[in-house]
């Protein structure tokens, strides 16, 4: 099975169809065997012990389509003490998007993950190498919790084999229009 089929059949099984507007850019981390990498196609073989898939913001060709943030909750370099305070934060950060991102909760159940659409990577120029200063540009005047090192790699995880309680649960739904 190949890495597209068995994002498609993650999502027709459990009903995950929220994570297609994310891996449809192709460029897919894959967690296995106890490392993380991504995958050079979606068109590679999926591990029989992949634990984790996710993606970056980035399309195939390099281009930057969208941008997230991660806000630990009792761990890392920012950490929050509890997730409501995260949540609190990740709102407040949505209301200055318009309403234009994803709140949901990380795979543990206990972070906090943004996740906002930049549109169109034809149109915007951004490259993958841009993310970071994205994401620290459109944080401007919210005052957020943040951990430099996932900031920079602006990969996130969208299914796990064994997701923590309330592992990637819905706080609020990006507004598309």
């Amino acid at each position: 099975m190949t890495l597209e089929q068995a994002i498609f059949t993650i999502a027709a099984r459990s009903g995950w169809t929220w994570t297609a507007a994310w891996w449809r850019l192709g460029c897919i981390i894959v967690n296995a065997s106890g490392r993380s990498w991504e995958a050079r196609s979606p068109q590679d073989t999926c591990p029989k012990d992949v634990a984790a898939l996710g993606c970056s913001g980035t399309d195939c060709l390099g281009r930057l389509a969208w941008v997230g943030w991660d806000l630990d909750v009792g761990h890392g370099k920012a950490p929050y003490r509890q997730t409501e305070e995260a949540i609190a934060d990740a709102r407040r950060l949505r209301q200055k998007l318009d309403g234009r991102a994803e709140i949901r909760r990380s795979k543990s159940g206990l972070g906090i993950h943004v996740r906002h659409m930049l549109g169109d990577p034809q149109e915007t120029g951004l490259q993958g190498k841009d993310g970071k200063a994205k994401a620290l540009e459109l944080t401007t005047g919210v005052w957020i919790k943040l951990d430099a090192t996932p900031l920079g790699r602006q990969a996130f995880w969208l299914w796990a084999r064994k997701p923590g309680e309330r592992g990637f649960e819905i706080v609020e739904e990006h507004r598309w229009e």
